[in-house]
């Protein structure tokens, strides 16, 4: 399937846990991605390169790779 994708291929990531977020993650070093949540919180805390619970590695959340993120 990876042989399949190409750089205009989008990506869309439901949910921003300990999953999640380190998924989208992965997959904005190579493609444009964009992660969902269901809690405004957190998603204004990632919009703001944060994340608290570091789910997304020892890092800010969304690194050198910014991913776009809304509330569902």
């Amino acid at each position: 399937m990876i042989a399949q994708l190409n750089k205009d291929t989008k990506i869309a990531v439901i949910g921003l846990g300990y999953v999640g977020l380190p998924l989208a993650r992965l997959f904005s070093t190579k493609f444009p991605t964009i992660g969902y949540d269901l809690n405004q919180e957190r998603v204004s805390t990632l919009m703001q390169r944060h994340d608290a619970t570091l789910r997304g590695g020892r890092r800010p959340a969304v690194g050198g790779h910014p991913i776009p993120c809304e509330h569902v």
